[in-house]
């Protein structure tokens, strides 16, 4: 718990200081999709904290131009999948 608590800390942190362009709207995405998986797998999951990871994830993958999508369409897919 300890791991999983500094885990979550360092996420929220790097989360927050994301910079202003197309990969790290991307990496956003991902980390904030599967930081849901991350809290069931802790069995911290909370419906709130869970929605809330989710329209971060869903306006960050909303930031992803075409040509991103484009260049990174395996990882694009992937997200979306997640995201359904």
């Amino acid at each position: 718990m300890t791991a999983l608590a500094s885990r979550l800390r360092r996420e929220a942190r790097e989360l927050a200081q994301l910079r202003a362009d197309q990969d790290e709207f991307l990496s956003g995405a991902e980390r904030a999709a599967a930081l849901v998986h991350v809290l069931r797998a802790g069995r911290l999951d909370d419906p709130e904290v869970e929605e809330l990871l989710g329209v971060a994830a869903t306006g960050l993958r909303r930031a992803i131009s075409s040509a991103t999508e484009s260049l990174y369409r395996a990882r694009v897919d992937a997200l979306d999948a997640r995201l359904v």
